[in-house]
């Protein structure tokens, strides 16, 4: 059928998406990008919802359930929510959404295992890639992350501590922001 996105003959799951965003912090754009993907017949897209548990679910076993969790660096609940719904509902596969890549949010998301790491200005076209990614079982973590981030098949790590004085700094150094090249021209 034109104008659907269909998934692969190998992926046959009903894909549930639940944008997760208690304290309203999310951006009307990116809500918007996401309901786009309901376009596909085998996925559905809920919220904002105030929690998880407001997700209408079927007990079907062939369902993936993907939250996208709406954090800030600066609210400190918003990343207790999120690791809370990483801690309790191991059957969701969880993405952290976050106006601002921080060191806090990026440790937030390796501490709970979450799938990814995505910013409020991610367009369909990555939300699509997200949500593909995560649903056959790898993670997704944004190119601004990847700069701070190990991402492979195994998941998403830190880098070793850098003792290079010319290396830039990565998450473990404290630097809230991505790492500029050195480059003398």
């Amino acid at each position: 059928m034109e104008g659907t996105r269909q998934l692969s003959p190998r992926q046959s799951k009903q894909v549930v998406i639940s944008i997760v965003d208690p304290h309203c912090l999310a951006d009307p754009v990116l809500v918007q990008s996401l309901r786009q993907l309901a376009d596909d017949v085998h996925i559905r897209v809920f919220g904002p919802l105030e929690q998880i548990a407001d997700t209408p679910l079927s007990c079907d076993e062939l369902e993936t359930r993907i939250a996208f969790v709406v954090v800030s660096c600066r609210r400190a609940d918003s990343l207790h929510d999120a690791q809370t719904i990483c801690r309790d509902h191991p059957d969701w596969r969880v993405i952290f959404v976050a106006n601002r890549v921080c060191d806090t949010v990026i440790q937030a998301a390796l501490s709970v295992k979450a799938r990814g790491l995505l910013t409020t200005d991610a367009g369909p076209r990555l939300l699509e890639s997200a949500v593909r990614e995560v649903e056959s079982g790898g993670v997704f973590f944004c190119r601004v992350n990847s700069r701070l981030l190990i991402v492979d098949p195994g998941g998403a790590r830190l880098p070793p501590p850098s003792t290079d004085p010319d290396r830039p700094p990565t998450a473990q150094s404290g630097s809230d922001r991505p790492p500029q090249r050195n480059e003398n021209r």
